[in-house]
């Protein structure tokens, strides 16, 4: 969707990804903060909603939304064996569509027959909502067409404890909370895949189906895995999804 805050610009509007809708159509956007508006906004309602609370009134703005567009699930859908490969904050364009193929999976209409996720970690920054997408697939028996593969590029084994910690910070009360990740940790690598190695195993545990690589996040991965896909005649999609 492409959104609008009129108590930022008049004229600006910003395209984001929708992470999921409720039954009471509220739908939640992933917004980074990386530019003048988003910083402007961040800031703005920050200070705003702390004005409101300390006046015990209500916070509300409004925005204006144009959209959505494009339904990126149905292309993946249509493939029989699904690689998908997220780094960074490119993870979050996958959020959406996990979370639709999960419900539409249900009516055995589609191609797919298995997913293989790369999830590539720069920092922990989705780590909260997106692991929730990924025991959604667990918690409804899609075990066995749902595989992950989790690494953190910028850690190394003995930066990180004997189990997966996530720190929750909530900037508004000045609380922190801790929570563990038990079962992520046997999933979980360190630095960059060698993408022949991985593509070839996942390739081969999957021979029978053909195979197509779907990938989002920063421009400087694109020349490596699309050679790879090549040599292995993995149909590769960039953006186009």
């Amino acid at each position: 969707v492409y959104l609008n805050c009129r108590k930022i610009s008049i004229i600006d509007w910003h395209p984001y990804t929708i992470i999921s809708k409720s039954k009471d159509s509220k739908i939640l956007l992933n917004i980074k903060v990386k530019d003048k508006w988003t910083k402007k906004l961040y800031k703005q309602m920050l200070e705003t909603y702390k004005v409101k609370q300390e006046f015990n009134q209500q916070f509300k703005w409004k925005f204006s939304l144009d959209g959505p567009y494009g339904s990126s699930s149905k292309y993946i859908l249509e493939s029989k064996h699904a690689i998908l490969v997220g780094a960074g904050h490119g993870i979050s364009k996958f959020a959406p569509i996990l979370k639709d193929i999960n419900f539409k999976l249900d009516s055995r209409k589609y191609k797919l027959k298995k997913i293989d996720l790369y999830w590539l970690i720069f920092d922990q920054s989705y780590f909260e909502w997106f692991t929730k997408i990924i025991n959604d697939f667990k918690n409804n028996d899609k075990e066995d067409i749902f595989n992950y593969h989790i690494y953190f590029v910028d850690k190394s084994p003995d930066q990180l404890n004997n189990k997966l910690l996530y720190v929750s910070k909530d900037i508004l009360k000045k609380e922190t909370k801790i929570s563990l990740i038990d079962d992520l940790w046997s999933k979980s690598n360190f630095g960059y895949p060698n993408w022949l190695e991985e593509l070839k195993k996942t390739q081969s545990e999957n021979s029978k189906l053909e195979s197509n690589l779907f990938f989002s996040g920063p421009q400087s991965f694109i020349k490596n895995l699309k050679k790879t896909c090549k040599e292995l005649n993995i149909d590769f999609n960039y953006e186009d999804f």
